[in-house]
């Protein structure tokens, strides 16, 4: 059974595996810190959960997956269109900050999850978990522009076009810094170490930069700063006073 592609989410035979709207601890979960209401409050989302048409009508006798998410304002938008888009059997539930505590317990007890973040993080450098495959952006842009060329569309992250002039030591640092997957998991592994003792970002970036700092020799190269010397051979007043003085003649 391939579970690393999203084509596998559209057979409940799969999904039925990822079910876990029977998790009493996820509903809690859902709901706001104040235990008011829940964190997602949009118009789809039923007690707190995104549950797609197909899902509504086959809840019963095919349930679909479960996927665990952290906060609807950041992912909502995109899960929404690509779970509907791609016309996938997969409700929605989001957890907030609970988002690794659940997946770690999950997993410890060897129970099937499926979950949404960024990567690398914490929970991707697990062992136990694999990625699934999604279309490219690129490649279904091509598609989106053949039926709609004003929806075809890709975001990136990129650096200021302006800054290459105004800024060029900084552009130039920006265009050499990259880090190895290892280099990676690294970060990850310090900052999990480390914010338990309540450091924030820019100290635990410092630390791994000391402990690398290697690295910054290969970012910051020895000629970085360097610039070269100007010879003033003479200066010539076109206005003023200076421009009568006898020395000054017209060219």
């Amino acid at each position: 059974m391939v579970l690393d592609h999203w084509r596998s989410f559209r057979s409940p035979n799969v999904t039925v595996l990822m079910n876990r709207l029977h998790d009493k601890l996820l509903h809690e979960y859902t709901r706001t810190p104040d235990k008011t209401g829940f964190l997602c409050n949009a118009s789809l989302c039923v007690n707190g959960i995104y549950e797609p048409p197909i899902c509504r009508k086959h809840k019963r006798k095919m349930p679909c997956a479960t996927l665990i998410a952290d906060y609807p304002e950041s992912t909502y938008n995109m899960l929404t269109t690509e779970i509907e888009s791609l016309r996938l059997r997969v409700n929605v539930a989001w957890v907030g900050k609970r988002l690794e505590e659940y997946v770690t317990s999950a997993l410890a007890r060897n129970e099937s999850i499926i979950f949404h973040n960024w990567k690398p993080n914490t929970l991707t450098t697990l062992s136990n978990v694999v990625h699934i495959a999604f279309p490219q952006c690129e490649d279904r842009a091509l598609q989106d522009f053949q039926d709609n060329p004003e929806n075809a569309k890709c975001e990136f992250e990129v650096v200021w076009s302006k800054l290459k002039d105004s800024v060029p030591d900084v552009y130039d640092i920006a265009q050499k810094i990259s880090f190895k997957q290892e280099q990676y998991e690294q970060m990850l592994d310090l900052y999990k170490r480390e914010s338990t003792r309540d450091r924030d970002y820019s100290d635990i970036a410092c630390t791994f930069l000391t402990q690398n700092e290697h690295l910054l020799h290969e970012f910051v190269t020895g000629d970085l700063g360097d610039k070269p010397k100007l010879y003033i051979g003479g200066i010539f007043p076109v206005s003023g006073i200076y421009k009568r003085m006898s020395g000054v003649l017209t060219g």
